[in-house]
């Protein structure tokens, strides 16, 4: 006899539940035994001082950048250094064909000696007229007497008198000419001056010190005076960092940095030791993006200091940059391992003196090199699981593992024995900008 199709698939689940179903509480293990305990590793809620960081992208740049333009026109002659060479303040780059230079350089100085002889002459001639003048006078003075006794004629008067007067007519032209040969020599000094700045143009120096770039006239060709780039020049110790930080966090920028000076760390692009800086400029406005401009300034010195030696940081690099405004004392912090997403935010796993576990929403404040700051749900000296969360459920036993040891299924973690030491030092992994900071 066939069953009826309803039947036949009641008898079908019956069997299946039957052979597949446990009751709760109970493993593969057998019946009524309890899940083993699940392997974690843990740590305690600790109170500690956390510096207040923002973390920004922000690319380098030269702190001088030189454009190397002859002064004078010339053939140029010699190149003095290499491309890409460092060099220092005052170093020779370029030599132009001086020759027409220094003809003219001759004959100012000829010029100037000519123009001084001749002042040198005003200043005789005036002297003797001035001589000549001082005896006139004399001859009026011993008339005098003579003129109130009637003694002296009308001619001798007249003669001494005019003598005296042409005397002094000849001391104010002596004046003039000497007035004449002095303008003269200084207008002559004017143009030796020039003439030994033009002729000094013809070796172009390093106006400051740094790196070269590439050489955009070689000898051979002719450098025109105030054209064309031969060279550029940047300083790269210091060296500028620029940064966009967004408004928001403008005021408690501007508050730390009343308080004195604020300390960067910039992380080149592709990894390596971070430089340190200062803060060295906020612009005077907002820009139109809701951000604002800052500038730090870093020395910019490897392991062997020296001019623009073993330099960390090159212009143009993009960088990472972390600006600390502060230090927060006497936070909750956790390891950021420890957080986990929770439908309604972040959660953690804390492990109870029974060492079950239950899931506790807390309220993340911030993260900082791998520590999160809680700003509420958990307390000083509750511990959490800081890995091995994925297999937990609420009332979960759970056993805690020595942190040297890896966990089955979990990679090592940092600091283990497991893992090599780094090569080299990261930046931090979060890029992103931290709540929003409210100023002091």
């Amino acid at each position: 006899m066939r069953l009826p199709a309803v039947s036949s698939l009641a008898v079908i689940l019956f069997a299946l539940a039957a052979c597949g179903s446990k009751p709760p509480g109970t493993s593969s293990a057998g019946p009524g035994k309890k899940p083993p305990p699940v392997p974690v590793r843990t740590e305690v809620a600790t109170r500690r001082d956390v510096p207040l960081v923002l973390r920004l992208v922000g690319q380098t740049a030269a702190s001088e950048l030189v454009l190397i333009r002859p002064q004078v026109t010339g053939l140029i002659t010699t190149v003095n250094f290499k491309e890409g060479d460092t060099v220092a303040e005052g170093t020779p780059l370029f030599n132009l064909d001086d020759r027409p230079y220094a003809g003219a350089l001759k004959k100012a100085r000829a010029d100037l000696a000519q123009a001084k002889a001749i002042e040198q002459q005003a200043q005789a001639t005036l002297a003797r007229d001035r001589l000549q003048l001082a005896l006139a006078g004399a001859e009026v003075k011993r008339l005098d007497p003579l003129i109130q006794q009637g003694i002296a004629s009308a001619q001798q008067i007249d003669q001494t008198r005019t003598a005296a007067q042409v005397a002094e007519a000849t001391v104010a032209a002596s004046e003039a000419a000497l007035a004449t040969a002095t303008a003269a020599v200084t207008s002559f000094e004017a143009l030796l001056g020039k003439a030994t700045l033009d002729h000094s143009f013809c070796t172009i120096k390093a106006p400051i010190a740094g790196v070269t770039g590439a050489v955009g006239s070689t000898p051979g060709n002719l450098a025109l005076a105030g054209q064309g780039v031969l060279v550029t020049i940047a300083r790269m110790q210091p060296m500028h960092v620029g940064f966009a930080l967004p408004a928001r966090e403008l005021a408690a920028v501007r508050a730390a940095r009343a308080r004195g000076p604020l300390a960067v760390a910039v992380w080149p692009e592709g990894g390596g030791e971070p430089s340190p800086g200062t803060l060295d400029l906020i612009e005077n406005q907002i820009s139109g993006t809701a951000t604002v401009r800052l500038r730090a300034v870093c020395p910019n010195a490897g392991p062997n200091a020296g001019p623009n030696a073993e330099a960390r940081l090159w212009p143009g690099q993009q960088c990472q940059v972390e600006l600390t405004l502060g230090v927060e004392a006497g936070v909750v912090t956790v390891p950021e391992t420890a957080l986990q997403a929770g439908q309604n935010g972040s959660l953690v796993w804390i492990v109870g003196n029974d060492q079950t576990v239950s899931p506790r929403p807390v309220t993340v404040a911030r993260t900082w090199m791998g520590v999160a700051v809680i700003a509420k749900g958990i307390e000083v000296g509750e511990r959490v699981v800081t890995d091995g969360q994925l297999t937990l459920v609420r009332g979960r036993t759970v056993a805690v593992i020595d942190p040297a040891k890896p966990l089955a299924g979990s990679p090592p973690q940092p600091g283990s024995a497991a893992v090599a030491p780094k090569a080299e030092a990261r930046p931090p992994a979060a890029t992103t900008l931290p709540p929003t900071i409210p100023p002091p």
